[in-house]
């Protein structure tokens, strides 16, 4: 491009110099456009399909696909352990996404929401998260709420309906790590919209829960 250069400068007939001009003002729109192309390149984002939730009186909690791999929480109860003699209530993560054997790490045991809380949700102590798979968040919703709305990071938003295991309702969701977690919010019989938000999201942990 120097020796374009020098030729304009120089006393190169008019038309010679019209078209050298021309070039370059193409080459550089074209370097320009490359530089938008290359930062318009869109971030890959998770493709997550909608939570379904289980049949009633299977143990599956909620099922869905991340990418088209499937993922579902099962809940399940151990054989009988304790004084009192009961099993304890567990839940197990399974499907491609959640870990490189199609399993997931049980959890037993886990709260219920109390009178002050419209839910109790988390993943916080509840799976191992191996690099490259998605955590499941679980948990139980009070007996006045609808369903669960989470918002995500990419835009999307995942509903989820209460499935009733041992007396309680419970809900699940799972999420990788490239995808974060907004809110979530709950939906009340009287109308009414109680929202919270995380305060780590790997594993995830929500905060108090207030009007929305």
């Amino acid at each position: 491009m120097s020796d374009q250069g020098e030729e304009l400068r120089s006393g190169a007939p008019p038309w010679k110099r019209r078209k050298m001009a021309t070039f370059m003002a193409l080459a550089i729109a074209a370097i320009v456009g490359l530089v938008v192309l290359v930062l318009k390149v869109p971030v890959p984002s998770a493709a997550i399909g909608p939570v379904m939730p289980g049949v009633q009186g299977s143990g599956v909690i909620a099922s869905g696909t991340i990418d088209g791999k499937p993922w579902l929480l099962f809940a399940y109860q151990t054989a009988t352990s304790g004084a009192d003699g009961s099993g304890q209530r567990c839940f197990m993560p399974m499907g491609s996404v959640v870990g490189p054997d199609g399993y997931g790490s049980s959890s037993c045991g886990g709260g219920a929401a109390d009178d002050t809380e419209p839910a109790d949700i988390s993943s916080d102590g509840v799976l191992i998260r191996p690099a490259g798979y998605a955590q499941v968040s679980y948990g139980t919703v009070g007996d006045d709420v609808q369903y669960v709305l989470v918002q995500l990071a990419n835009g999307q938003q995942l509903k989820l309906d209460p499935v009733q295991v041992w007396g309680k309702r419970y809900v699940a969701f799972a999420n990788p790590e490239s995808v974060g977690v907004i809110s979530l919010t709950t939906h009340l019989d009287s109308g009414q919209t109680m929202k919270a938000i995380p305060v780590t999201q790997w594993p995830l942990a929500l905060g108090s829960w207030s009007r929305g």
